[in-house]
């Protein structure tokens, strides 16, 4: 064993709880999971939060604040990591999925809505062509979002053009997560 990563393992890290999502913002990491949000401000030492029956599926950094979504239509606020507040969201379904980008939040839910917020506090319905299956995350990259889910669903756009991804049938592909890279998007898929 190098002496760095027996270093490494014995100094504290996210652990307790399954972790649905990481963020780098400002000046610090912040992951959501199962009732719990972390923060950090190098990657090794973690401080955690219990936010007790609150499955949080996607954070997002908007230069002001981090936006936590999660089961049942929580919205979670915060302006540095470690202290949360609960806001009003505009849904009671499970939220998916959360991405910043152009000035605006743009956030996902498994019933197939999407939503859009300037600071994370007021939420507006977001015209999206119907989507085949359940959204489940969105990316921004290159000027636009990307929203992404199951039956092959890809919604491309930004402010009030949105549009579904072109081409072949992709209805049997589940689209788990997206990563966006160099003009290019990245998928990954399962089964359902």
């Amino acid at each position: 064993v190098q002496p760095q990563l027996a270093d490494r393992a014995a100094r504290p890290h996210p652990h307790g709880r399954d972790l649905s999502d990481v963020v780098w913002g400002g000046d610090r990491f912040v992951a959501v999971g199962y009732s719990v949000t972390q923060w950090s401000l190098d990657a090794v030492t973690w401080e955690m939060a219990i936010h007790e029956g609150t499955h949080l599926n996607s954070v997002a950094w908007t230069g002001a604040a981090f936006v936590a979504v999660g089961d049942g239509g929580v919205i979670l606020r915060s302006p540095d990591g470690a202290s949360w507040s609960q806001v009003q969201g505009p849904t009671s379904a499970n939220l998916t999925g959360i991405a910043w980008g152009g000035g605006e939040l743009v956030m996902v839910s498994e019933d197939r809505q999407a939503f859009r917020s300037a600071d994370g506090l007021a939420w507006d319905p977001l015209p999206i062509p119907a989507p085949q299956g359940a959204l489940r995350g969105v990316v921004y990259a290159d000027g636009g979002f990307c929203i992404f889910g199951d039956a092959g669903t890809v919604i491309v756009g930004s402010g009030t053009s949105w549009a579904p991804l072109g081409g072949a049938n992709h209805s049997y592909l589940h689209i788990e997560s997206m990563a966006a890279l160099g003009g290019r998007y990245y998928l990954q898929v399962g089964g359902r």
